[in-house]
């Protein structure tokens, strides 16, 4: 009787996973609450769109009647979106969504948006309506550089006319970059550069006067990293910088594609790690599955096994040879686990710092994640997002550190186990809660960067990593 009973229990069990995993997925869906503003007069103009909602990410995009808009993400529970004078010129009714891509993402709810037409009362004809006679023009002389990645603001200023002013862009400001009705131009640029592009003013008059005016803008790139120092006060348990004479990584996955040492990019000296992924993206299934490539990493086991470590590297990512970046495109950064051979083979991955690709298309920009599993212990994945943590983008040199704690073996949610990243030397992680583990009572053994690469769609993939001066210690590292 006892044995029915266990196997009744067990398939309790089972059959409840699926709805585990649609919970945890669903989560990630974005939810639209309400729209500010929630209507439109016909011909009003362009205007900034504020969605307000839950589940936002820095890759959501607010869609118009079903076409994607340029969207700055504020936060997990706003989205800004610019509203052109053309999607607005007739009497309506808009629907308006958010969409997530990728492996977590979805589609929210539709909320509506009503653009009335204008009232046909004419005026009274004792009325008379005034021009000013002075002409309109955009008295801002420059626009202020920018950083990469760094959140920016200016507004633009007119004169003359019949204030207030209608403003907008002729053409394109930086990517990442939007100039609401106001005259505000707001957002976080992603790619550097010198950019060239036209504000438009329209002011209030009843014989209405536009101004235009040329801008350029420069947008640096991050500051790059300084030369590896260390601040560990005892001695670390591995550390190479992947010179001549160096420790090495125990393996290196190469075949087909390429795990060497190399001259580095420019911002760091000596020789680097460079991983090199290709995949040709066929779909008949000749270069590997529509989802996922091959693994390609180095890695180091180390003894005895970590309950708790520090692991920091300086990693780079060349932007693809072949323009190829994909929506939602996964890269394993660091992975640790307690596995008993560098080349895999034994017990199950456990927790990995990753990024996920957040705009389809160039230029594109990185995201970070951590994932952990604890498979035969606790169960199910989990995952973190860090969301609003500024995304990385393509060549440029990051400094990244992770530090972990298994929790312990009998703890109950919320989970005591430590999980906290840092970047460039700024926490961006400081997680107390987490759930981590080896494979129920094995400590960490187990150590790579490089990993993998993921695409979607069977795009193909030709893109290098490049890792430097890797070290694992007991106590924080720091740049």
């Amino acid at each position: 009787m006892s044995k029915v009973k266990s196997t009744l229990i067990s398939l309790m069990v089972l059959l409840s996973l699926p709805m585990l995993v649609y919970a945890q997925k669903a989560s990630k869906v974005p939810s639209i609450s309400s729209l500010s503003p929630a209507s439109a007069t016909s011909g009003a103009g362009s205007f900034v769109l504020t969605v307000n909602g839950s589940n936002f990410t820095s890759g959501t995009v607010v869609r118009w009647n079903g076409t994607g808009l340029t969207t700055t993400y504020v936060s997990a529970t706003q989205l800004q979106a610019l509203i052109s004078s053309t999607m607005v010129a007739s009497a309506s009714t808009a629907s308006v969504t958010a969409a997530t891509s990728g492996r977590w993402g979805g589609t929210s709810n539709i909320l509506s948006f009503t653009i009335s037409a204008p009232p046909t009362t004419a005026p009274p004809t004792t009325t008379t309506t005034t021009t000013s006679t002075t002409p309109l023009s955009i008295s801002t002389s420059s626009v202020p550089s920018a950083t990469a990645g760094t959140a920016f603001n200016t507004n633009f200023a007119g004169t003359g006319g019949t204030p207030a002013y209608n403003w907008s862009t002729v053409t394109a400001p930086p990517p990442g970059l939007i100039l609401d009705a106001t005259g505000k131009l707001t957002g976080t640029p992603n790619t550097a550069g010198t950019y060239s592009f036209t504000v438009q003013a329209k002011d209030s008059g009843s014989s209405a006067q536009t101004a235009q005016k040329a801008f350029s803008m420069s947008v640096a790139a991050p500051p790059t990293p300084p030369p590896t120092t260390t601040t560990s006060s005892t001695a670390p348990l591995f550390k190479t910088g992947f010179e001549s004479g160096d420790p090495a990584f125990d393996a290196m996955n190469v075949s087909p594609d390429t795990v060497t040492t190399s001259t580095p990019p420019a911002g760091r000296s000596g020789n680097a790690l460079q991983i090199h992924y290709t995949v040709c993206g066929a779909s008949d299934g000749t270069c590997g599955s529509s989802s996922q490539d091959k693994n390609r990493w180095s890695s180091k086991i180390i003894t005895p096994g970590q309950t708790h470590f520090f692991m920091r590297g300086y990693a780079y990512f060349k932007a693809p040879e072949n323009g190829v970046q994909g929506q939602g495109a996964q890269r394993k950064l660091i992975w640790v686990g307690d596995e008993t051979t560098a080349g895999g083979g034994g017990g199950s991955w456990d927790v990995i710092l990753n990024s996920w690709e957040s705009n389809a298309g160039a230029p594109s920009t990185m995201r970070l994640a951590v994932l952990g599993q604890g498979s035969t212990c606790y169960g199910s994945q989990m995952v973190d997002w860090m969301n609003g943590v500024p995304p990385l983008n393509w060549d440029t040199w990051y400094s990244l550190e992770i530090e972990v704690q298994l929790n312990t073996l009998t703890a109950t949610v919320p989970y005591d186990g430590i999980f906290r990243v840092w970047v460039n030397g700024t926490k961006v992680l400081d997680r107390t809660d987490f759930k981590v583990n080896g494979n129920c009572t094995t400590p960490f053994t187990f150590f790579s960067v490089g990993r993998q690469t993921n695409r979607y769609n069977y795009q193909a993939v030709d893109e290098y990593r490049y890792w430097d001066d890797v070290e694992i210690g007991t106590s924080f590292i720091n740049p």
